[in-house]
């Protein structure tokens, strides 16, 4: 069963910092708009790489999405996070145009992950990162 959440609220301040991601989504064979409906963006299985990360995401949180062409076209605001014990859904509307490279974009973001090597590269097996 999926827990949803959308547009909560929460009064603990700690909860209310926005946390950012890097999502890999260059394999073309997932259209996330036609799985999982309108404003989907990513997706990711349990035991994934960044599973740990991700399932701390929420409402408002920031998201860059690396694509096919190994651009990072646009940040997106998660708008709502569907979760159950093996996928997690995201969902999210653009908020920032970036047009740079993943490579020069965790470069000038500082992202660190145990993915990702020295020159900036994601290795085998990334899928999200956190910062």
């Amino acid at each position: 069963m999926l827990d949803t959440q959308a547009n909560s609220s929460s009064n603990n301040q700690s909860e209310n910092k926005v946390k950012h991601f890097l999502a890999n989504a260059i394999s073309t064979r997932i259209n996330h708009f036609e799985r999982y409906g309108k404003g989907a963006i990513y997706d990711l299985g349990k035991g994934q790489h960044g599973w740990d990360e991700l399932v701390t995401a929420k409402v408002g949180d920031r998201m860059a999405v690396i694509k096919p062409t190994m651009n990072i076209p646009l940040i997106f605001e998660i708008t709502e996070v569907k979760l159950d014990e093996d996928i997690i859904i995201i969902f999210g509307k653009p908020v920032e145009r970036v047009d740079m490279s993943y490579q020069t974009f965790v470069r000038k973001n500082n992202i660190t992950n145990s993915k990702i090597d020295e020159h900036f590269n994601m290795r085998i097996g990334f899928n999200v990162a956190s910062w």
